[in-house]
């Protein structure tokens, strides 16, 4: 089967309906929906959950200027090229909302294919255009990375398309004594694969140490006498990370490390964002404690790196409220208040994102922002507002990061991206209640991307008797074609209204 993008893109004047500018032409069809269908990880994934394309997968389409590559799988970052214009399979309440949105014009099949359509008012989607992409209709819809935007009530770049084969709550909390848990079955969760989509990386948590084991994952091959999802440990390394100290009642942990696995170097990161107090771990500070664990070689590395000038700088941001800090607040970056459980990071770039909160309350709604370090060079660091974690008591409850591709990333309730000059900026987003399960401490979920781009991801939920998911996740921030305006780009102003008709035709032959 071979897919044919075909796209017509027409300008007219509001007034008289003349037309000013019209262009048509077949355009590129992208790795990325190949590679969907090609992202079955270990089983997991319900083809009914992406079948038919026309109403699963497409219906979406985003406008830009700027540079659009159709080898790339993701939607282009923001200083490479800029939104102009958006739209989906729903109109908008308010033009104001959001006014690079247009509404659906009449679509519907055509000879072996679909045909849509996209209207937009003078007052809706102005600006440049150079690029477009046909993309998933939610992201059509709601996505829009400036103000103002939907994203927040609406958008949830992250979709469930597992077939449920394997029970989630096989891996959940094992409790003893008062505030002892540990993850049941945590050889088997893959926080990311190594080299390729046959073997995974894997964390468990030991009495003083960490146990890091790189396994043959059920993907493919004759895994006929084991269960989906099983994982035969072919190499263990122990990982002696630190501060490794007995908690208190109040700070509990042994051990309170976010993870971080970067497939492309094999090298696994454990952060201790705290300090120890003779034989007690405190889970705040101003100083990292970074190790890492070179996957190949075995050596082990810590080095201790200091955020407090970034995080005093923290006092001339506003509070998303519109409200300013006192003075005198003091910073923490809290790790995971659990013993022998870890929040997993993404590595974005080179650099991780770690939610910041300060000590004056402890039981705040949220972290109001994040700190990106970048791994590589520590000196290279960020405050991030806009991208929270959610806070209950003394526990985070968002325990996720998925990486989006092409420098995003996101928790349950917010996402970070890089804007046109290179810097972060966070906001908040719709929370997908079929992937995250707000549940009260116990809770912890794990995404490994694949070693080559693409929008499928395995995904783990760990919760005592979970309903939730372990499988595959859609991410919906992809581009199924690439349409390049010639001679451009074209500028939409006010005086115009603009209509894009986008085909896509099956034929037969080939690959797509």
């Amino acid at each position: 089967m071979k897919l044919k993008g075909h796209a017509k893109l027409t300008l007219r004047d509001e007034k008289t309906g003349r037309v000013v500018f019209r262009q048509e032409h077949d355009n590129d069809i992208t790795p990325a929906l190949s590679r969907i269908f090609g992202g079955d990880l270990v089983g997991t994934l319900n083809y009914n959950e992406i079948m038919p394309v026309i109403s699963r997968l497409l219906g979406g389409v985003c406008l830009f200027n700027g540079s659009v590559s159709a080898s790339d799988v993701f939607l282009p970052m923001a200083e490479d090229a800029t939104l102009t214009a958006h739209a989906g399979r729903n109109g908008y309440n308010d033009p104001t909302d959001d006014p690079k949105r247009g509404t659906p014009g009449q679509s519907g099949a055509i000879v072996n294919g679909w045909r849509w359509a996209w209207t937009w008012a003078g007052t809706q989607g102005n600006g440049p255009i150079s690029d477009i992409c046909l993309t998933h209709a939610d992201t059509g819809d709601f996505w829009n990375e400036d103000t103002p935007n939907t994203m927040a009530d609406d958008f949830e770049p992250v979709a469930d398309i597992s077939n449920k084969i394997i029970d989630p709550s096989d891996y959940g909390y094992i409790e003893s004594g008062v505030e002892f848990r540990h993850i049941d079955g945590g050889e088997n969760v893959p926080v990311g694969f190594y080299g390729d989509v046959d073997h995974v990386v894997t964390v468990e948590g030991a009495e003083n140490n960490i146990i890091v084991h790189i396994g043959k994952f059920t993907g493919s091959g004759a895994w006929i006498w084991n269960a989906l999802g099983d994982i035969k440990t072919e190499r263990s390394l122990t990982f002696e990370a630190v501060p490794w100290q007995q908690g208190t009642f109040e700070n509990l942990g042994i051990g309170c490390f976010y993870i971080a696995y970067d497939g492309v170097n094999r090298k696994l990161y454990a952060i201790a964002c705290g300090q120890t107090e003779g034989t007690i771990y405190r889970p705040y500070g101003n100083t990292l404690n970074i190790n890492c664990l070179d996957l190949e070689t075995g050596t082990a590395t810590i080095s201790a790196v200091s955020i407090s000038s970034t995080l005093s700088a923290y006092n001339d941001y506003k509070r998303t409220d519109g409200e300013t800090l006192p003075s005198d607040v003091q910073f923490w970056a809290e790790a995971v208040n659990e013993e022998r459980a870890f929040k997993q990071l993404q590595i974005i770039d080179g650099s991780v994102f770690i939610p910041v909160f300060w000590t004056g309350d402890r039981h705040v709604g949220s972290t109001d922002c994040s700190i990106r370090v970048n791994l590589n060079t520590t000196s290279d660091q960020e405050i991030v507002k806009g991208f929270c974690n959610y806070y209950n008591g003394n526990y985070i409850t968002d325990n996720v990061q998925i990486d989006l591709g092409n420098g995003r990333v996101m928790n349950g309730r917010s996402m970070a991206w890089a804007d046109s000059n290179g810097d972060y900026k966070g906001q908040d987003i719709a929370e997908n209640s079929d992937l995250f399960i707000s549940t009260y401490r116990t809770v912890r979920e794990y995404a490994a991307s694949q070693p080559t781009d693409s929008p499928v991801q395995f995904f783990t939920y760990c919760n005592k008797n979970s309903n939730g998911v372990r499988g595959c996740i859609l991410n919906k921030l992809y581009q199924a074609t690439a349409f390049h305006v010639e001679n451009g780009p074209v500028v939409k102003n006010a005086s115009m209204t603009m209509t894009l008709e986008y085909e896509l035709t099956q034929t037969e032959g080939g690959e797509s």
